[in-house]
């Protein structure tokens, strides 16, 4: 076992070449807790760090999730591994199938990875459960509390079967047969061949692994929280036929009036300001810059290049704003406005809705809907 304690780390990491991710492949002497093939691709589930036990199993292993991690980087400095790491689950997923290119068939591989939180262990909780609050309109209340009573639990009895999914993260296909890499007119670099196409089985069969290994354990799980942007609970995780995971929203799971919403608190600024592309509804923000809130100059100063402004707002994406959160956590005055951080910040807290959305479901029935995905999927 490679035993590395699993302590933060920058998130400074250059991007591998293909021709290293499939080196790295090959040395992965791990058996893999679930091996599936589904129509034509072959599944290899990793368990790359246990559940509570701080160090990965495979060297191999964690070179390439914190490669896949590094996707996290179009949010900003986002570390490649964090403080939850320690007491989390990480898994790994190879998925290897035929591709046709110029009319021949190779081999493509993709990788996913993602980690299951538990609530217990140190630290406790997780982030969802401390940063998301029950609001009103014009007070917040802790959530948790209120999903224990909805439950008929105490608190404790609650955060002992809750988990929370974590750092979904890929590395994109690419080639692995060596005829093909010889061909190549730059060998060594491989061929990537766009978006993975395996993200969404994938992910189901990571999801049963875990509970499978879970309850070998002893762990009995019940509540799953998950904190995700639409466009990949509604598409990526979604198989083309229109077959999709039971993700509940918060508000429904909590039975709220229609007063009420599930929003990140606000009186943790450093967290929804320091990754704006992902904790900040970018749609929502462009409009209100867009009102000559900050002068151009300004946010020209934090907009990483070759970006425009005028390519930002007039079509956003969340690597935009990955150097913004100094901006937007501001201390007093900003140069160059009549503004301070903090009223920038509450103009921000009323005119930009969250960017990801907290999902809450019961564990029985978010198993029964992966198995739904995966059965119809090897039909």
């Amino acid at each position: 076992m490679f035993m590395t304690t699993l302590k933060p780390q920058s998130s400074i990491m250059n991007s591998l070449k293909p021709h290293e991710i499939i080196k790295l492949s090959a040395n992965i002497k791990s058996k893999p807790v679930l091996k599936e093939k589904i129509g034509p691709a072959e599944f290899s589930i990793f368990c790359s760090s246990p559940l509570h036990e701080p160090v990965w199993s495979n060297e191999s292993e964690h070179l390439l999730i914190k490669e896949a991690r590094r996707t996290y980087q179009r949010y900003g400095k986002v570390p490649l591994i964090d403080p939850l790491d320690s007491k989390s689950a990480v898994y790994l997923t190879r998925t290897t199938y035929p591709v046709e290119i110029n009319g021949k068939w190779e081999n493509a591989e993709e990788w996913l990875s993602m980690r299951f939180v538990p609530a217990s262990g140190d630290p406790l909780l997780t982030e969802d459960v401390i940063y998301e609050v029950i609001y009103d309109g014009q007070k917040q209340k802790p959530l948790l509390p209120h999903l224990a009573e909805i439950k008929g639990l105490k608190t404790k009895e609650l955060v002992k079967g809750l988990v929370t999914h974590s750092r979904i993260s890929a590395v994109r296909p690419y080639i692995i047969n060596g005829d093909f890499l010889k061909s190549q007119q730059n060998k060594s670099e491989g061929h990537h061949l766009g978006k993975n196409r395996y993200t969404a089985l994938s992910f189901a069969l990571m999801n049963q692994a875990f509970f499978q290994d879970a309850a070998k354990l002893g762990k009995q799980f019940t509540t799953l929280t998950s904190l995700m942007h639409r466009e990949l609970t509604d598409n990526i995780l979604t198989i083309k036929e229109g077959i999709k995971l039971p993700f509940i929203d918060a508000a429904e799971a909590l039975m709220l009036n229609k007063q009420e919403t599930v929003r990140l608190d606000q009186s943790y600024p450093k967290i929804r300001f320091m990754y704006p592309g992902y904790f900040l509804n970018i749609h929502d923000l462009v409009r209100l810059l867009k009102t000559g809130l900050l002068p151009k100059e300004v946010l020209n100063t934090y907009l990483l290049h070759p970006t425009t402004i005028e390519e930002m707002l007039a079509s956003p994406k969340m690597h935009h704003f990955s150097n913004m959160g100094q901006l937007f956590l501001t201390k007093g005055p900003i140069s160059q406005t009549n503004l301070t951080g903090d009223q920038l910040r509450n103009n921000m807290n009323k005119y930009v809705r969250d960017g990801p959305v907290l999902r809450i479901m019961s564990v029985s029935a978010w198993l029964q809907g992966v198995k739904t995905m995966i059965e119809y999927c090897r039909k």
